[in-house]
């Protein structure tokens, strides 16, 4: 079984990595924000603290939650994302 050299490497998505459930559990911590396509709408969920403050400081204006997620119109999803992994978050 090949192990990670680092994190940053399996989060690159080699798909070579045979990893144990403890090792997928703690790369999961890694990822900031989960984004979902529901079709016209996306869903960002902030997994850490960091995305969530991140949101709070930079999403302005009206704003909608589903549960957790913040719904985004498809046509500002990218440009989101974008923003999140420009300053530095794990956008999967």
């Amino acid at each position: 079984m090949r192990i990670p050299k680092t994190e940053r490497e399996a989060r690159k998505g080699d798909r070579s990595l045979m990893l144990t459930p403890e090792q997928q559990a703690e790369l999961t911590d890694v990822i900031d924000v989960q984004v979902s396509n529901e079709g016209s709408l996306f869903l960002f969920t902030p997994l850490t603290t960091a995305a969530r403050e991140w949101i709070n400081e930079n999403v302005t204006g009206e704003t909608t939650w589903f549960g957790n997620a913040l719904v985004v119109e498809h046509r500002y999803a990218g440009d989101l994302a974008q923003g999140m992994a420009g300053d530095g978050l794990e956008v999967r």
